[in-house]
Parts: structure tokens; sequence; C-alpha cells
């Protein structure tokens, strides 16, 4: 009897189930496709570039500020008045007399 089988009828008459002898047997793993890590690293990778792309135009369209959302009626003609008053929809001014551009009825 080679060492090998003799080890194993030990382990069988202690009844010890976990063997670190020959680990591969009792615990098989499961390979990591390595070949796959690549592409999905490129497409988070991208997923990352456009989202954060977005996010920097979104920010500097709107004059270095937040964007707003769920606007209601009269915060869009609050954004419409500062556009007249100032050319851009986030500016705000406190001059008393309204510039030659701006339209009213």
């Amino acid at each position: 009897m080679d060492d090998d089988t003799k080890f194993w009828l030990k382990m069988e008459r202690c009844h010890i189930n976990i063997c670190f002898y020959k680990r591969q047997d009792i615990f098989p793993v499961m390979p990591v496709p390595f070949e796959a890590l690549l592409p999905f690293g490129i497409i988070a990778a991208m997923f990352a570039v456009t989202g954060t792309g977005l996010s920097v135009v979104k920010y500097h369209a709107n004059d270095k500020k937040m964007p707003r959302y769920n606007l209601d009626t009269w915060e869009s003609q609050m954004m419409q008045r500062d556009k007249q008053l100032t050319g851009s929809i986030r500016g705000q001014t406190a001059n008393t007399t309204a510039p030659e551009t701006f339209k009213t009825n």
C-alpha cells in the first residue's frame, strides 16, 4: 500500500470529512474567466466616462451650478425673466431698471 492510500484509510477511520491533503477533491474550485474581465472592465469604464462627461456638460451649461429638476410654472417664468434680464437662465441681477432688450407686453 502506498502512502496516499494509507492516508485515506486513516481519514475514513477517524471520521474526518475535511481534508487538507487533497483539498481539490473535496472542494472543487470554479475557475475565473480572466478573458471576460477585460471586456467587462472596458464596458464599465465607458459607462463611467459617459456619465461623468454628461454631468460635466450639464454643470458647465448651467453656469457652474447644479441642474434644476421638477420645475413648476413659477420657477419656469422666473428662469425666463432671468434670461431676459441677464442673458442666462441661472443669472440674477440687482439692477432696479430693466435693460433695453427686456420685452414687455
